[in-house]
């Protein structure tokens, strides 16, 4: 089990990488910001959390990705400049390895739910507040 103040400082080590996923600080940068090895950090960050820093930045920023991709705002390349990708298809290819599909995709089916809940909704075939936990689910 980890101590208090080791949990505290994993914890401020995540709270560092969410806040910077456009541009996450490197490992030993982080390391050094919590006080600690850049070993250890890796070492108890992976028990704290259950994957790696690296691991834990590609899933946050994937998670926001296809927030951003439901709230169809933006487009492609909007969106992986906004979680941190200088380059399109380096984010093409890391999402469509952590969703199984290409972003194109994901927002286009995510489009296609949204409309058609909302018309399940408006001809009364799901109560409001089950259609609204199914949106915030799309």
């Amino acid at each position: 089990m980890l101590s208090s103040d080791l949990v505290e400082k994993m914890e401020q080590a995540r709270d560092i990488l969410e806040s910077n996923l456009q541009d996450p600080p490197p490992i030993a940068e982080l390391a050094h910001r919590v006080g600690m090895s850049e070993t250890y950090l890796k070492t108890n960050f992976k028990i704290s959390f259950g994957c790696t820093v690296g691991g834990f930045v590609l899933t946050q920023r994937m998670e926001l990705a296809k927030k951003l991709f439901r709230q169809g705002d933006m487009n492609v390349s909007e969106i992986a400049r906004e979680v941190g990708y200088k380059h399109t298809t380096h984010f093409s290819a890391a999402f469509k390895k952590a969703t199984g599909m290409s972003p194109k995709v994901f927002a286009r089916l995510g489009q296609a739910a949204m409309a058609l809940l909302v018309q399940v909704s408006t001809l009364g075939l799901l109560e409001p507040r089950s259609a609204g936990v199914l949106l915030s689910i799309c």
